[in-house]
């Protein structure tokens, strides 16, 4: 191997070591504290090429169970992320990677940052963060454990399920209601069609042929 060759390799994996290992020291803190949380997320794009933002989703977003509506996804985009009702950041094209969730207090409002640091807050990737907006945004997020996943995803699902059974009640209420208005329309249609015919009939108007109205003309009168 040249020494050209040799340094490129080197110099190659010097720069993957210098990445690598910021991403493992923060890949095993639980607690990322505010002031590196956004550090922390740049290193996400470490090894997801063609991967642009990192959101974190806003308080709420993702579990409806009051216990856990502090926990919220960390996820990779493609496309700049537009955000959704309850606040949960999602790909225009849906390519997305869920990183890990973290815990965020109430006050959290959510957050986009691109390859370049650069933070928004609003949804608009038109508009930026300013530091000091930034500042009263970051927060320490804890990492949620795949314990705390699991209690949370099964508190959820009666909520869920319940939520699906609602919606099914309230689609086969309106299904019948709209059957019933339904065949309403039709007896009513049917009743206000037989009263017209009847009022035809008793109106006192004879309805008779202009041939059966002509008087009959002898032809032998006709011939003299």
């Amino acid at each position: 191997m040249g020494k050209k060759s040799r340094t490129k390799r080197e110099r190659r994996e010097g720069k993957l070591a210098s990445e690598t290992k910021p991403v493992s020291l923060f890949d095993s803190m639980l607690t990322v504290p505010a002031d590196a949380v956004v550090t922390s997320l740049l290193l996400k794009f470490v090894g997801k090429s063609g991967y642009r933002y990192v959101s974190v989703g806003r308080y709420g977003c993702l579990f409806v169970n009051e216990k856990y509506t502090d926990v919220v996804p960390v996820m990779l985009h493609r496309e700049f992320p537009e955000m959704s009702v309850r606040g949960r950041f999602n790909d225009p094209n849906r390519n997305d990677i869920v990183l890990y969730t973290v815990h965020v207090p109430a006050s959290f409002t959510g957050m986009v940052i691109d390859k370049h640091a650069n933070v928004y807050l609003t949804g608009n990737p038109e508009v930026k963060a300013t530091p000091e907006e930034l500042k009263n945004v970051l927060c320490d997020m804890t990492k949620v454990t795949a314990d705390e996943f699991n209690a949370a995803l099964e508190a959820e699902r009666p909520l869920i399920e319940a939520d699906l059974k609602a919606l099914k009640e309230k689609v086969e209420k309106d299904t019948k209601e709209s059957i019933k208005d339904l065949d309403a329309a039709q007896k009513q249609m049917e009743e206000d069609t037989e009263v017209s015919e009847a009022e035809v009939i008793d109106d006192g108007t004879q309805h008779t042929s202009p041939v059966a109205d002509a008087p009959v003309v002898d032809a032998e009168e006709v011939t003299k």
